[in-house]
């Protein structure tokens, strides 16, 4: 869907499977990027700069472990920071930023998380719904990143979110009655 709506994304490969997911690992671009398979908990994810690295790790974890580990080419963000949004509807945008560094194990530490003024463009916003309408979902949570070099890549799209604390307060009470009216045109045939 990323692809057929024009939108750069890291390639990514997933697999429960670790010996699959090591294989598969020399088929991305590295550094690379080891999520669970939550790719919204930015805090649980490491960055791996090599193959080798990557296989110790997975010699770490529990052989019984059965949780889906999502590979991905890790895009360098610009500023150290990973940008989210939350959309209701074309009205009712909430967006955010997580400040974040790398400790000496690759792993990811939130240092920050802000609001920021909607610095999603229009034409962004209409993409990202069209591929939550064709989901199923009325309203998805994004996360992207902008590169060193400026282009903005999205990492992940989600229809089953919780909402960010501050979302109420940014949007001036209005959030909640946006997502109420979704839910009773949803309901009302």
């Amino acid at each position: 869907l990323f692809k057929r709506n024009g939108l750069a994304y890291p390639r990514t490969v997933f697999s429960s499977d670790l010996k699959e997911l090591s294989k598969l690992a020399h088929s991305l671009p590295q550094p690379f990027i080891l999520l669970d398979n939550n790719p919204y908990n930015t805090d649980q994810a490491t960055v791996f700069n090599t193959n080798k690295d990557l296989d110790k790790y997975f010699e770490s974890l529990a052989a019984s472990d059965d949780t889906v580990y999502l590979l991905q080419q890790y895009i360098k963000p610009k500023d150290n920071q990973y940008l989210y949004c939350v959309i209701i509807d074309k009205n009712h945008i909430y967006s955010y930023a997580e400040k974040y560094k790398l400790n000496e194990s690759g792993k990811i530490e939130i240092i920050t998380n802000s609001d920021i003024d909607n610095e999603i463009n229009q034409q962004l916003i209409d993409k990202y719904m069209d591929i939550a309408h064709s989901c199923g979902y009325d309203m998805v949570k994004i996360k992207l990143v902008e590169a060193l070099n400026g282009a903005i890549y999205t990492l992940g799209i989600n229809g089953n979110f919780e909402f960010p604390k501050n979302i109420e307060e940014k949007n001036g009470g209005k959030t909640r009655s946006a997502f109420q009216k979704m839910i009773r045109d949803k309901l009302v045939y």
